[in-house]
């Protein structure tokens, strides 16, 4: 993977190359890379810098529909963005009172397949 780094800040060209190590180091398949930072720091941004030089194919997941269209607007279609009830195979059911359960479905045909472990590179 060949990074654009030019246009990083230093904290996010350091992450820039973790994120780049943990990617290519077979041993960490199926780890776990945390990257965390408030708003406005540039999480976004760079990950779009290290998509840019990515090959394979990319998930991410978020907590609500709104976030995860907001992310999928900064990222475009390169990624797959999903809810992460979408990832996990669960349904969203509302009951009569508005209260939202997130439930695997009983009936084989209902069940969405967890979409964990499709993908080399899963954000959440």
């Amino acid at each position: 993977m060949i990074l654009n780094l030019s246009q990083l800040n230093a904290d996010q060209k350091a992450a820039a190359l973790k994120i780049q190590m943990f990617i290519e180091d077979p041993k960490m398949a199926g780890k776990v890379f945390t990257l965390t930072g408030g708003p406005g720091t540039g999480k976004t941004y760079m990950l779009r810098t290290i998509l840019d030089g990515y090959k394979g194919t990319v998930q991410a997941a978020t907590v609500s529909h709104a976030a995860k269209n907001i992310l999928q607007a900064s990222l475009g279609d390169r990624v797959e963005c999903i809810t992460l009830a979408r990832l996990l195979g669960l349904n969203m059911s509302i009951s009569d009172e508005g209260a939202i359960k997130f439930i695997r479905s009983e009936n084989p045909k209902e069940v969405k397949p967890s979409q964990i472990g499709y993908h080399k590179l899963l954000i959440i």
